[in-house]
């Protein structure tokens, strides 16, 4: 386990999230690191990335957000909510408005599949001692 996230550096299916200025689907943390997801290869269906730190205090705008979940089920679901977004190119507080209720119950596991207008997005959990984080991939 790497010592704080600028050192972060993860194995995952199909290449490697780590911090660095390198180009690829990335995700930024409030402390500035640059968090990206490097492939294995140039092929492959569209990949997003997103963080946040474990620890710190909820932001009221995830609170407001997701009142009825924990400051940690809050944060994973947040990371999930994130990735649609990104991947479909959906602003997330229409991602958020939209996704039900009871499927934000499942965003704590480790892997989730969710269909969105007509897309499958394959979502994986990459959590540390310092960042809940989320991939996701269009399948």
């Amino acid at each position: 386990m790497a010592g704080s996230p600028a050192d972060l550096s993860l194995k995952v299916s199909g290449g490697r999230i780590v911090a660095a200025a390198t180009p690829g689907p990335a995700t930024y943390l409030p402390c500035g690191t640059r968090l990206v997801f490097v492939s294995d290869t140039d092929a492959g269906n569209a990949v997003a990335i997103d963080a946040e730190p474990r620890g710190d205090p909820l932001p009221d705008v995830i609170a407001r957000a997701l009142p009825k979940l924990s400051p940690g089920s809050a944060l994973r679901a947040w990371t999930v909510l994130e990735v649609v977004a990104k991947l479909t190119g959906t602003p997330i507080l229409t991602v958020l408005r939209t996704v039900p209720a009871e499927t934000l119950t499942r965003l704590d596991r480790r892997n989730v599949e969710l269909l969105w207008h007509g897309k499958t997005i394959k979502i994986e959990r990459h959590d540390t001692d310092d960042v809940w984080l989320a991939m996701g991939r269009l399948a």
